[in-house]
């Protein structure tokens, strides 16, 4: 069956952020003919492995431009679908999916979908993805507790994934972790 709203949105997606079919598809790791075929709605499905790691490419985009339900639909379809994973790569963009989802939520305050999206990411990424992912979805785990008020905890995993950021010498990722770290101790304190 055609999904004509994701099909629009995959094109007007990718055209915001101005990317051309190839460099989506390099992006993505998907053929610039499925991105075509996909677009044209001629693809019958979306497959899940397809879905996860378009939504890994453009998660930055929906974050960055402020399309959180867009992204949020998106996410949702993909999340949907049962896991089946053939391969490392399908796993980890169910985990990039997973935690980007957390992140879309944690922007409309969405808190349950929040704690299930981080908690599922996380415990995927700790089944054998590499620890950048674990570290990130650790993060949005943290940030979930932060959200609820659950700030003592919040506090240990901030503190966690900022050793694990620091240690893979990743330094926009330890920046958010300290921002978010000096909120919980702002309000943990008060």
């Amino acid at each position: 069956m055609r999904n004509i709203s994701l099909t629009a949105t995959l094109r007007g997606a990718r055209r915001r952020q101005g990317l051309s079919q190839a460099a989506l598809a390099a992006s993505s790791g998907a053929g610039r003919v499925t991105i075509a075929r996909l677009e044209a709605g001629a693809a019958q499905d979306f497959r899940l492995g397809t879905l996860s790691r378009l939504c890994a490419a453009l998660g930055k985009f929906w974050y960055t431009r402020s399309y959180w339900l867009e992204g949020s639909k998106w996410m949702q379809s993909a999340l949907s679908k049962p896991a089946q994973y053939t391969n490392m790569v399908e796993k980890a963009a169910r985990v990039r999916t997973l935690y980007l989802d957390a992140n879309l939520a944690y922007q409309v305050d969405d808190l349950e979908r929040l704690k299930t999206s981080a908690e599922l990411s996380l415990a995927l990424a700790r089944e054998g993805t590499n620890q950048r992912d674990s570290a990130i979805a650790k993060f949005y785990v943290a940030s979930g507790m932060y959200k609820r008020q659950d700030y003592e905890p919040a506090c240990l995993f901030m503190e966690q994934c900022l050793g694990e950021f620091r240690e893979l010498n990743d330094p926009y990722w330890e920046a958010i972790s300290y921002r978010i770290l000096s909120y919980i101790l702002r309000y943990h304190r008060n």
